[in-house]
């Protein structure tokens, strides 16, 4: 958290759409290497075993706030359904 505070919010801002979509890759992989006792959820990575569903926790709603901020106030429905 410490590291992340000292980066300025612009340029956490203009890499949002990157964090996203390298955060969609290890959902993707899931599909073809998933592994798990109930489902095929969890990517084994032979040190840890991660959910990418973790990593969009944080991302999506990074996605939304830079989609939602390059929209005019106040929103319109259009915007709205979109972001949901």
């Amino acid at each position: 958290l410490w590291g992340i505070s000292r980066v300025p919010i612009l340029r956490i801002r203009s890499a949002t759409p990157l964090i996203y979509a390298i955060s969609m890759i290890p959902l993707l992989a899931v599909f073809v290497l998933g592994t798990g006792k109930y489902g095929r959820q969890w990517l084994d990575l032979k040190f840890f075993y991660l959910q990418p569903a973790e990593l969009l926790k944080v991302s999506l709603p990074m996605m939304v706030a830079w989609y939602l901020h390059k929209m005019p106030l106040p929103p319109r429905l259009s915007t709205v359904l979109t972001a949901l």
